[in-house]
């Protein structure tokens, strides 16, 4: 059931805490783009271990879930939505997110910076978003301006 149905989302219904594993999931998905670690932050025996403490051995098909789950959420409508914590390696929960803005602003203009992880792909590495209208004011120096946790990696020391 733990890994059949709500680890591979393969219920009929979704319900609350089942949108919030994809939450976790999509969470973990742009921490790892950031940090050019795909799939090597999910921990997916977390999520298991997760729901296998909550949810009683003997619950093993979608109605049975459904029928524990309603006596359950009456008690903690949240029982079942999974910390952050839970669902990446240990210590992977810890990188400092100033370290990876999703924007930087200069002389009053802001940009959306996106990460993407896609070795040999021409949209592989920190990308921004820059609007139309911006263009015009946009610094030519701007698109070397590099990611506070990557400087290091393009200094010499």
């Amino acid at each position: 059931m733990i890994r059949d149905g709500i680890m591979a989302q393969d219920l009929r219904d979704t319900p609350p805490f089942l949108r919030h594993l994809t939450e976790m999931r999509d969470r973990v998905r742009t921490v790892e783009g950031k940090l050019r670690r795909r799939d090597l932050i999910w921990c997916a025996e977390g999520v298991y271990r997760f729901f296998d403490e909550r949810i009683p051995a003997d619950i093993n098909s979608e109605k049975a879930l459904r029928q524990w789950r309603d006596k359950a959420e009456k008690q903690n409508k949240r029982v079942l939505f999974i910390p952050y914590g839970d669902c990446v390696y240990p210590g992977e929960d810890e990188t400092p997110a100033d370290l990876y803005p999703d924007r930087i602003t200069h002389a009053g203009e802001a940009y959306d910076v996106f990460y993407n992880h896609a070795p040999m792909e021409a949209d592989d590495g920190v990308c921004l978003g820059v609007h139309i209208d911006q263009l015009a004011d946009f610094p030519d120096w701007l698109p070397q301006w590099g990611v506070p946790a990557h400087l290091q990696l393009r200094a010499e020391m």
